[in-house]
């Protein structure tokens, strides 16, 4: 079992190089991102760790759903199909369904959240 708790520690990621690595496009940068998957892999139907992004913009279609709860820092998420942006902060959480063309604004020098991704689509 893995645990992510707020006002814990954060165990050391690993170097995932920048978001445009993984398909998104910076808008504002040059951004570093960093992660772990504690469970299943990217290929597979569901996947879950921590994703850390540095401070910095940058537009990503997602490939899979995603809920996720921010456990530092803070960043605004917009969705551009409907224009509805949100700041989330530590102990936020969201959904994204697959298919969904979202921007990130990271606010804080990093935000840290835990994840789960699956490749099934939810209602949006």
């Amino acid at each position: 079992m893995f645990h992510f708790k707020l006002n814990e520690q954060i165990f050391a990621l690993d170097d995932w190089g920048s978001p445009s690595d993984g398909g998104a496009e910076i808008i504002e940068g040059p951004i570093r991102q960093w992660g772990k998957i504690v469970f299943g892999n990217l290929e597979g139907d569901l996947h879950a760790g921590l994703y850390a992004a540095g401070k910095g913009q940058f537009r990503f279609e997602y490939p899979y759903s995603e809920h996720s709860t921010v456990l530092e820092g803070s960043v605004t998420l917009t969705d551009l199909k409907t224009n509805e942006r949100t700041t989330y902060q530590k102990g936020d959480s969201w959904i994204i369904s697959k298919g969904s063309n979202i921007r990130w604004h990271v606010l804080s020098e990093r935000v840290v959240v835990s994840y789960l991704g699956s490749a099934v689509a939810v209602g949006s």
